[in-house]
């Protein structure tokens, strides 16, 4: 593969990733599903703060943020600049 070809794959992944963070997106996280659940739909998580609080952010206007509970499933969710 090309040097070109390969920087462009990963450009163009990475604004794929950023590109999950949409409201379409939060609306499929359901309470008790499982990270990797989650994880299939938004991606990695970004940030994980302390065990079990993951947020996905799209610069600093689109943040979503999910709390799992004790056997690691969705308990609460949130977002901020969805539309």
């Amino acid at each position: 593969m090309s040097r070109r070809l390969w920087i462009a794959c990963v450009l163009l992944s990475l604004g794929c990733q950023a590109d999950r963070v949409t409201l379409a997106n939060f609306e499929k996280i359901k309470p008790g599903m499982t990270r990797a659940e989650v994880e299939a739909i938004l991606g990695p998580a970004r940030q994980n703060y302390q065990q079990g609080i993951l947020t996905w952010s799209s610069g600093e206007q689109r943040l979503i943020t999910v709390i799992l509970d004790d056997r690691g499933r969705v308990d609460k969710l949130d977002m901020e600049g969805l539309r």
